[in-house]
């Protein structure tokens, strides 16, 4: 434990708003930086509305997504990486 007294520690300030649909595990990011109250409506006002780009999760287009990611990685680490890529 005494090597970390010799580390130099700094605070780093990120501001992150996370929004999480507790029904089907997503994630929501801000696609701006939200700076005043009215940001912050805008952005609820996106996820009501759906127009917020869930993150993560366990919705159809986000497994799809995780299925092609997988699929993509598993020909990659097959060793067929000179193949042409796979069109999205």
């Amino acid at each position: 434990m005494s090597y970390l007294w010799g580390c130099e520690m700094h605070e780093l300030t990120i501001r992150t708003t996370v929004a999480l649909n507790a029904s089907n595990q997503q994630c929501l990011l801000p696609d701006r930086h939200l700076e005043k109250t009215e940001d912050m409506v805008k952005f609820m006002e996106d996820i009501l509305d759906g127009a917020a780009e869930a993150q993560a999760g366990d919705g159809l287009l986000q497994r799809s997504k995780r299925v092609i990611y997988e699929a993509k990685a598993a020909v990659m680490k097959a060793g067929v990486g000179h193949l042409p890529p796979i069109p999205s």
